[in-house]
């Protein structure tokens, strides 16, 4: 147990890893906080993002940071449209 995280050795490499390495949980700290960051972004309404550095207490590069990981952490939607397609109003999820 490292900082209260189970470690695992490879057999063949000899080096450690935990659960949460190469997943988007991988290199962060606060955990707990960024789990909420996380539910906020997908869940309720777009804010900037100085102001969820703001809401949550961290710093603007560390929000944004969080944010690039949870969107390339999201699954890509492969559908395609067929024919004639109308939209009315479209919100993309979307940072660049």
């Amino acid at each position: 147990m490292q900082k209260g995280e189970q470690r695992f050795k490879c057999v063949e490499c000899g080096k450690f890893f935990k659960e949460t390495t190469g997943t988007v949980l991988g290199r962060i700290r606060k955990k707990p906080l960024f789990l909420k960051f996380q539910e906020a972004m997908i869940n309720e309404e777009y804010c900037s993002v100085v102001k969820m550095a703001e809401r949550f207490g961290v710093s603007v590069p560390t929000a944004f940071s969080w944010r690039h990981k949870i969107l390339l952490s999201l699954p890509v939607l492969d559908c395609k449209f067929q024919d004639e397609t109308q939209i009315d109003d479209i919100w993309i999820r979307y940072s660049q």
